[in-house]
């Protein structure tokens, strides 16, 4: 595919989940996320008029719950509530986490308010609410468009001290969630199709770890005539949820068309990526990603002016969805249906995307030294990354989605100025955390020839 002005744009994650809910909640709240299931649920709404986020947290205990908004994931400098219901009364304070993992410390402002709190059949209820903005920056985080990093909690007793709520132990975790969607105005949303690139039923494996690539032919429309995608999304299938670690979607350009024609006439369904016999579609492994998904990511929708070309005659009709199924239990039984949506336009925008990784490829010889306090890990694209002359008036970076293993504790993407070697900060994590990887919108940055 030859594109002649490109605007490059980081890996972008995304997910959408369907799951249950209680019902005698739907009549009061329009949104749901199933938090821990089936332990912690977490409803909300979200008035634009008066800024106000309504929310309630619905969880299998019957003593202390927390829930919070953090800055990265983690527990130090966020900003949190703990409540519990004892004697027919509801103790719920607003309180903020000191930089550094310990006890949440009440704010002298209390700005999330207590709407009630009720206790029935083993489940705590708590409904409560607070401005986007309290203007309180010393003690309250802001919450914004897009995907909002919340961290929660629970333990199975009331405090014995109001002041330090019992550790929570295990009962803990963070998420991404959208409590007010990003304002991005599409016009030409409706004049757009939309496939569906899912796993076909197939049965996850009790290995505990396994890779299933699964390859695709794209519809005989597409394979004729050059499409743009302007949004892509992940479909997590609900029974698997728990399983998959992370998707990537890769073109199959660079592999032997025929042999892929061979494996997809035989098996459609796919299989393991690194047994005997090979899946012919796991060759494809080591061309481009055009989109991929990890544990917490959010939603992505290109800039109005922007699209990714796709298709057409002249390239691979084949692509092929990687799925990493973690299963540390060996479950067995457990069927999937995980995979993309894309959505694509007829004619492409006045910008043409492209995805570029950069960083350190995992290979054997990535080794951490015994007993090293801190060691860092450096990848560089040097310039031949962006002075293709495909890239005509150079490359604009607009997104960008950090992702290391549970071994990483800190990221930073740099870019380093040719003239003057000057240093700019594209996109930094200092306190990672693995359950939570996004992509973020960054300040546009022209990068150039």
């Amino acid at each position: 595919m030859v594109m002649t002005c490109k605007t490059i744009v980081g890996l972008l994650f995304l997910a959408k989940f369907a799951l249950g809910q209680d019902v005698t909640f739907t009549a009061e709240f329009t949104n749901f996320r199933q938090i821990v299931n089936p332990s912690y649920e977490l409803y909300w709404n979200f008035d634009a008029v008066t800024q106000n986020l309504s929310i309630a947290v619905r969880v299998n205990t019957t003593g202390w719950i927390g829930f919070g908004i953090s800055p990265n994931g983690g527990m130090p400098n966020s900003d949190v509530v703990i409540g519990w219901v004892a004697g027919g009364n509801t103790i719920f304070h607003d309180r903020k986490v000191p930089n550094s993992k310990t006890t949440p410390k009440i704010d002298e402002e209390q700005n999330w308010f207590l709407i009630e709190g009720t206790e029935d059949n083993g489940w705590t209820t708590l409904k409560f609410w607070r401005l986007l903005d309290t203007g309180d920056s010393s003690e309250d985080i802001v919450i914004g468009e897009g995907n909002t990093r919340v961290i929660y909690s629970w333990n199975d007793a009331d405090p014995s001290d109001a002041s330090s709520p019992d550790y929570h132990m295990s009962n803990r975790g963070s998420m991404g969630v959208t409590f007010v969607e990003t304002s991005q105005v599409v016009d030409d949303l409706d004049k757009a199709e939309t496939i569906s690139l899912v796993q076909r039923d197939i049965e996850i494996p009790s290995d505990t770890t396994t890779y299933w690539c699964t390859g695709f032919k794209l519809p005989k429309e597409i394979r004729e005539k050059e499409k743009h995608m302007i949004k892509y999304e992940a479909v997590i299938h609900p029974e698997a949820e728990a399983y998959v670690h992370h998707m990537l979607l890769y073109d199959c350009s660079g592999v032997n068309q025929t042999l892929l024609e061979e494996e997809y006439e035989k098996n459609t369904k796919g299989g393991p990526c690194y047994t005997s016999p090979k899946n012919a579609f796991t060759d494809c492994t080591g061309e481009a990603v055009i989109a991929a998904w990890a544990v917490g990511g959010s939603g992505f929708t290109f800039p109005s002016n922007v699209s990714y070309s796709f298709g057409g005659p002249d390239v691979s009709p084949f692509w092929m969805v990687q799925v990493h199924y973690d299963n540390p239990n060996s479950v067995n039984g457990t069927k999937d249906r995980s995979g993309f949506n894309i959505t694509y336009l007829d004619e492409g925008r006045m910008l043409d995307a492209g995805l570029l990784a950069v960083g350190h490829r995992v290979t054997s010889e990535m080794i951490v030294p015994p007993r090293v306090g801190n060691f860092t890990v450096t990848g560089t694209c040097d310039p031949s990354c962006t002075t293709s002359s495909e890239f005509c008036n150079g490359v604009t970076v607009f997104g960008n989605v950090l992702h290391t293993h549970l071994a990483g504790v800190a990221l930073k993407l740099t870019l380093i100025q040719a003239e003057g070697g000057r240093r700019i900060v594209l996109d930094q994590n200092l306190n990672w955390d693995f359950n939570l990887q996004e992509i973020h919108q960054i300040q546009p940055q022209k990068i150039k020839k």
